[in-house]
């Protein structure tokens, strides 16, 4: 089996550093809120078990389905409030051993609503950027 030489390798960190760079320096695609998405993602994968991390996913999905569902089919918005509190409970018990994912939880619960919206199309609303998921109405 042939080797590299460290040429070959210098120059494929070389021009995966320029693709790296050209992506970063592209508006939208690599502005602040993006980058916390990511950062906020990756110290999930790194720091939680594989356990939790699947549960974590699992009850942020379901919390979020919960959210955009009519108000209607948990008797009401008070209703769809509880339900959705009790899925980011359960969603928050993933994390609650690492209190910098804790306290960024709801931010980024916020900036993921907002970048859905933005490439979705939509203009984000005034509360999208600071509201938690389980104030919304219907």
């Amino acid at each position: 089996m042939s080797k590299s030489a460290p040429s070959d390798k210098d120059a494929g960190f070389k021009r995966a550093n320029e693709i790296s760079s050209s992506m970063l320096g592209m508006p939208g695609y690599a502005d602040d809120s993006m980058l916390f998405v990511v950062r906020f993602a990756n110290k999930l994968k790194t720091r939680l078990s594989l356990k939790d991390h699947d549960q974590f996913w699992k009850s942020l999905d379901a919390m979020t389905k919960a959210s955009a569902r009519p108000a209607e089919e948990f008797g009401g918005v008070e209703g769809r409030a509880q339900h959705v509190s009790e899925l980011r409970q359960a969603t928050l018990e993933s994390v609650k051993d690492y209190p910098d994912l804790v306290q960024e939880f709801d931010h980024f619960c916020s900036v993921s609503r907002a970048q859905f919206k933005k490439y979705r199309g939509e203009a984000p609303s005034a509360s999208s950027s600071s509201t938690p998921a389980t104030s919304e109405t219907s």
